[in-house]
């Protein structure tokens, strides 16, 4: 029997949904090995073993070194390597015809060494916390971020430790999703299994990575019942649910009944699905939701509603036990009520929770980098007050600028006097001092000027 002229037959549905599956792993590899492990290994552990090996701070050690990172290094080079052969396994582009279950069953022992890192996970958290208490070890660590090429806004290091452990924990996800996508005919099926199964394995064994995939499949459960989803999976931007519930939503002129779920980092609010069966197996499995919407909590912002307002934002609605929701990033409002006083606290609590969590970390980070960049600003004014007039301008028939110089000139002199190991470490330097108002461009030429943040007396400006 024939498929339905224009649609699509179910095996080649099936191929590309196979594919599109082999493309997430593809996608996931690759992610990890650029970003993931070697963010901590560049950006902090080679930082931190220089100045362990220098005894420069009492409280970074060789043992702290080690027990902070454990065995990151060894874990990195597995998925070079497992990288390496899911592209070849893939290349030139990912289809429904390629075997990769086999890649990850010639890797299941080698997996193992996650044994050690894992299990490592909690004292290094637990150092971490103490460490952070520290202002010159904060400083330091903020350092390491800014020399490679970071901003005080991405992942701090507690974020980089925990994400191999997410990482491997995903992989059965993944297995799981392929597998679904797979016909049991396919050459790879058995392989796929065995290699879910694997996965598992690997996981459960380890405490720690066992209770962050139980965390993430309960996520990727939850996202299976809603129809329509949109965005990133919620397994890509968030580790659990904070509250869920029915709320009364306010938006366009409508008042419309929503079910809300909050997320670290993510609010969603979807409809309710009507279903005719009520006691049946259909009323537990299949999709439960339609997917109406879903906000960073980085970009909103909550206000609250006091009872008997009728504004502009509840379309004149009378609102009680309300707030508004502001999506900055799309500039929209919408209210929201909730049945009781006390839900309305409670709602309203867990929202500004996260949003502290979210914004006091942030402002930490904020100020931190401030105390670091510009303490390192002043050491570098001291010093070229010593060292005197960097430059003369060819241009000017060899003019010489106090306190100013070319932007090679700065990262050379930065390496001559020991302040950096690499020219990419005096870039990012520039950079951070930049941006922080510490140093500004000059209009004639493409240099830096010394702003006169540390001398009583004005700068000359070229």
């Amino acid at each position: 029997m024939g498929s339905e002229p224009g649609r699509p037959s179910e095996p080649e549905t099936t191929q590309k949904s196979g594919s599109a599956a082999l493309m997430e792993i593809r996608k996931h590899n690759g992610h990890l090995k650029i970003d993931d492990l070697c963010s901590p290994v560049d950006a902090f552990l080679h930082r931190m073993n220089q100045c362990a090996a220098a005894k420069v701070d009492k409280n970074v050690t060789e043992e702290t070194v080690k027990m902070l990172f454990s065995n990151i290094e060894d874990i990195l080079a597995v998925h070079k390597e497992f990288l390496k052969v899911v592209e070849e396994c893939l290349h030139p582009e990912p289809n429904a015809q390629q075997e990769v279950g086999t890649c990850f069953l010639h890797f299941k022992d080698k997996f193992r060494i996650y044994d050690e890192y894992c299990s490592n996970h909690e004292k290094a958290q637990k150092l971490l916390l103490e460490l952070n208490k520290i202002r010159t070890i904060r400083t330091f660590l903020l350092n390491c971020m800014l020399l490679g090429g970071r901003k005080n806004t991405d992942v701090p290091l507690e974020g980089y430790l925990v994400t191999p452990i997410q990482r491997i924990c995903k992989y059965p996800l993944l297995l799981k999703e392929l597998l679904k996508r797979t016909p049991r005919r396919h050459g790879d099926y058995a392989a796929v299994m065995e290699a879910l199964q694997a996965m598992k394995a690997v996981c459960s064994n380890i405490n720690e990575a066992k209770r962050q995939m139980e965390k993430l499949e309960v996520l990727e459960e939850w996202q299976s019942h809603i129809e329509g989803w949109e965005g990133s999976n919620i397994t890509d931007t968030c580790t659990e649910m904070l509250m869920c519930g029915v709320l009364l939503k306010i938006s366009s002129g409508n008042i419309q009944e929503r079910v809300f779920f909050l997320f670290d980092n993510l609010l969603v609010y979807c409809k309710r699905k009507h279903r005719r069966l009520k006691n049946s197996k259909a009323s537990t499995d299949g999709h439960r939701y339609l997917f109406r919407g879903r906000i960073n909590t980085e970009v909103m912002e909550v206000e609250n509603v006091d009872n008997g307002t009728a504004d502009f934002h509840s379309s004149g609605h009378i609102v009680v036990n309300g707030w508004k929701i502001h999506n900055t990033a799309k500039n929209k409002w919408f209210v929201c009520m909730a049945k009781t006083p006390e839900e309305k606290h409670e709602w309203f609590e867990a929202i500004l929770k996260e949003r502290e969590r979210r914004k006091g970390l942030k402002l930490g980070m904020e100020q931190d980098t401030w105390v670091m960049i510009s303490e390192q600003g002043e050491k570098l004014y001291k010093m070229m007050c010593k060292q005197g007039n960097l430059i003369k301008d060819r241009k000017r028939k060899l003019t010489t600028f106090p306190k100013c110089f070319l932007g090679s000139e700065f990262v050379s002199w930065l390496l001559e006097i020991g302040e950096i190991h690499r020219p990419e470490e005096g870039v990012h330097l520039g950079q951070a001092l930049l941006e922080n108002g510490i140093i500004h461009h000059g209009n004639h030429f493409l240099n830096l000027l010394i702003e006169s943040t540390f001398s009583q007396t004005a700068l000359p400006v070229s």
